[in-house]
């Protein structure tokens, strides 16, 4: 059975299997409750994984006071409306008006940048989307970042970024933020899902050279008109030396062209 595992002091981790890869879903221990972060995907990911990986590392649901939702992409949005029956004293935090329609406005609170879910912190990081947010623990200064910096992606889900320039601002503001640990919701291509002290900047660095580079070559080949070719060609061309390069999305080139 997936299990939850310690990251730092307060905040544990769940690795929610999704195709041959994971979610993250993170449980974090406040003076005020506990807030979950994420849902994973489906019905049988919130109640045959997430809800007895809570249990077995015995917390009672009924302390669970927010279920902050990273974005609201299907992998880690979609168990939200299977979770929300079982968790009577939780309501929904996003930044999105969306989850509001999704959920019920009884069912959600809609937050901002700077705003606190039992003394955490909220930070807008768009550029993946533009409903992306991290949640920072001023404790240990460790940001869960979510899906907000891709570095070259995953798999065939490669560097994914819909909006270019709210995502370079992102990048920097991270930096600004100066944690001592920043957590990603996958394991993304080079430097995986965690670093921690000096490796958060050069994580953030590779994050910057990745998607210039991804920018770099599809101004260059913009002539050939076709996001999807484009992206193709990029992953072969890189695979020549680097193998495990994941897929490049044709939805960044079209953001990018």
């Amino acid at each position: 059975m997936s299990q939850f595992k310690q990251i730092t002091e307060h905040i544990m981790r769940l690795e929610v299997p999704f195709e041959n890869i994971y979610t993250a879903v993170f449980l974090i221990n406040t003076d005020n409750g506990y807030v979950l972060v994420d849902a994973a995907t489906t019905e049988s990911d919130a109640t045959g994984v997430i809800l007895p990986a809570i249990g077995e590392c015995g917390v009672d649901v009924r302390d669970i006071k927010y279920l902050f939702c990273t974005h609201l992409h299907g992998d880690h949005g979609g168990g939200i409306r299977f979770l929300l029956p079982h968790l009577k004293n939780a309501k929904v935090a996003a930044i999105s008006h969306r989850a509001i329609e999704l959920y019920g406005s009884e069912n959600v609170c809609t937050v901002g940048e700077g705003d606190e879910l039992c003394g955490l912190c909220v930070h807008s990081l768009f550029g993946h989307s533009m409903d992306s947010a991290g949640l920072f623990d001023k404790r240990t200064g460790t940001l869960i970042l979510g899906d907000a910096v891709q570095l070259y992606g995953i798999t065939r889900y490669g560097c994914g970024v819909g909006f270019p320039d709210e995502y370079r601002k992102t990048l920097l503001r991270v930096l600004e933020l100066s944690p001592q640990m920043i957590i990603a919701s996958h394991e993304y291509y080079p430097l995986g899902s965690v670093a921690l002290g000096d490796g958060v900047k050069a994580y953030i660095k590779e994050a910057q050279n990745a998607f210039e580079r991804i920018a770099d070559f599809v101004k260059a080949n913009a002539a050939i008109g076709d996001a999807l070719a484009i992206a193709k060609k990029f992953t072969e061309e890189a695979r020549v030396s680097e193998p495990d390069m994941p897929s490049l999305q044709s939805s960044t080139v079209k953001a990018l062209l």
